[in-house]
């Protein structure tokens, strides 16, 4: 549907990494989707950082300038603490 009528897809995947049977399967891998899907994900669920706040978004290209203009002006400064520990958990 989202394919025909031109439509962006918004997918919070915050849960993909808690899956007990099977495996998870992101609308962005069907075929055509990963141009028109955004992934928003995060730390909290799946790392046990609940409370820290970290989360990230993959965007299309079209769509990472508007992204980081709205990002950037809606919240900043991440404890460094934070940072790492994400990078640790990613």
């Amino acid at each position: 549907v989202a394919q025909s009528c031109g439509a962006w897809v918004l997918s919070d995947e915050i849960y993909s990494r808690l899956v007990f049977e099977g495996s998870h399967d992101s609308v962005a891998t069907r075929e055509g989707m990963l141009e028109r899907t955004v992934v928003l994900d995060g730390c909290s669920k799946a790392y046990a950082m609940t409370g820290w706040r970290v989360g990230f978004g993959l965007f299309p290209a079209p769509l990472v300038e508007p992204a980081r203009n709205l990002a950037i002006n809606s919240w900043t400064c991440l404890p460094p603490f934070v940072a790492a520990g994400a990078e640790a958990a990613l």
